[in-house]
Protein backbone atom coordinates (compact mmCIF):
# COMPACT_ATOMS: atom_id res chain seq x y z
CA UNK A 1 0.00 0.00 0.00
CA UNK A 2 1.14 3.57 -0.37
CA UNK A 3 -0.36 7.19 0.27
CA UNK A 4 0.66 9.57 -2.14
CA UNK A 5 -0.54 13.56 -1.86
CA UNK A 6 -2.66 14.58 -5.15
CA UNK A 7 -3.14 18.25 -4.65
CA UNK A 8 -1.31 20.52 -1.81
CA UNK A 9 -2.63 24.28 -2.23
CA UNK A 10 0.31 27.01 -0.99
CA UNK A 11 0.65 27.85 2.38
CA UNK A 12 -0.05 30.75 3.43
CA UNK A 13 3.58 31.88 4.55
CA UNK A 14 2.83 35.76 4.98
CA UNK A 15 0.37 38.14 6.64
CA UNK A 16 -3.10 39.12 4.96
CA UNK A 17 -2.99 41.84 3.88
CA UNK A 18 -5.32 44.83 5.50
CA UNK A 19 -8.00 44.53 2.28
CA UNK A 20 -7.55 40.72 2.18
CA UNK A 21 -8.52 40.68 6.44
CA UNK A 22 -11.39 42.61 5.41
CA UNK A 23 -12.96 40.45 2.77
CA UNK A 24 -11.86 37.25 5.20
CA UNK A 25 -13.82 39.19 8.05
CA UNK A 26 -17.21 40.43 5.42
CA UNK A 27 -17.69 36.86 4.53
CA UNK A 28 -17.70 35.73 8.01
CA UNK A 29 -20.42 38.00 8.58
CA UNK A 30 -22.63 36.50 5.39
CA UNK A 31 -21.88 33.28 6.37
CA UNK A 32 -23.34 34.32 9.96
CA UNK A 33 -25.96 35.99 8.42
CA UNK A 34 -26.85 33.20 6.30
CA UNK A 35 -26.48 30.41 9.72
CA UNK A 36 -29.16 32.53 11.27
CA UNK A 37 -31.41 33.03 9.13
CA UNK A 38 -32.27 29.56 8.25
CA UNK A 39 -32.21 28.80 12.11
CA UNK A 40 -28.76 26.75 12.24
CA UNK A 41 -27.19 26.44 15.39
CA UNK A 42 -23.42 25.03 15.65
CA UNK A 43 -21.73 23.71 17.90
CA UNK A 44 -18.07 22.92 18.58
CA UNK A 45 -16.63 20.31 21.57
CA UNK A 46 -15.80 16.18 22.23
CA UNK A 47 -18.50 13.70 22.07
CA UNK A 48 -20.30 12.21 23.47
CA UNK A 49 -21.24 15.23 25.48
CA UNK A 50 -23.35 12.92 28.18
CA UNK A 51 -22.00 9.56 29.56
CA UNK A 52 -24.32 7.72 31.66
CA UNK A 53 -22.93 7.19 35.43
CA UNK A 54 -25.03 4.10 35.89
CA UNK A 55 -23.81 2.11 32.05
CA UNK A 56 -20.81 3.81 30.72
CA UNK A 57 -20.52 1.46 27.93
CA UNK A 58 -23.88 1.17 26.50
CA UNK A 59 -24.46 1.78 22.87
CA UNK A 60 -26.18 5.38 23.09
CA UNK A 61 -22.57 6.35 24.80
CA UNK A 62 -20.39 4.61 22.75
CA UNK A 63 -21.69 3.67 19.12
CA UNK A 64 -24.69 4.75 18.60
CA UNK A 65 -26.72 7.65 18.59
CA UNK A 66 -29.71 6.30 20.43
CA UNK A 67 -29.57 3.14 22.51
CA UNK A 68 -32.14 0.85 24.25
CA UNK A 69 -32.06 2.84 27.31
CA UNK A 70 -32.13 6.17 25.91
CA UNK A 71 -34.75 5.74 23.15
CA UNK A 72 -37.22 5.58 26.08
CA UNK A 73 -36.11 8.20 28.16
CA UNK A 74 -38.32 11.43 28.67
CA UNK A 75 -37.55 14.49 25.84
CA UNK A 76 -36.57 17.16 27.92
Amino acid sequence: MSVARIHEDPRVTKPYTEEQWQQIDALGHRIDAELEAGAVRLTMGGEPTFVSIDDMEGEEWTTAAVGRRSANWPAT
